[in-house]
């Protein structure tokens, strides 16, 4: 089984993002798949494609 997370583009600064998941919520939906399952993101409404790896995670401290 595949895991697609439909991603959008919501602005041009992180102020502009109305909602996201905080990293508690994206545990416990990810709970409900085994640990196998692999994670792929949807972008353009199934356009592209891509995939997630550990050196896309990334801090700021940036709030603007």
């Amino acid at each position: 089984m595949n895991l697609i997370i439909e991603v959008r583009r919501e602005g041009y600064s992180l102020s502009q993002i109305s909602k996201t998941l905080t990293v508690g919520e994206l545990i416990e939906i990810l709970e409900q798949y085994e640990d196998h399952t692999q994670i792929f993101t949807s972008h353009d409404n199934g356009y592209t494609f891509g995939g997630l790896r550990e050196q896309d995670f990334s801090e700021t401290d940036i709030d603007d």
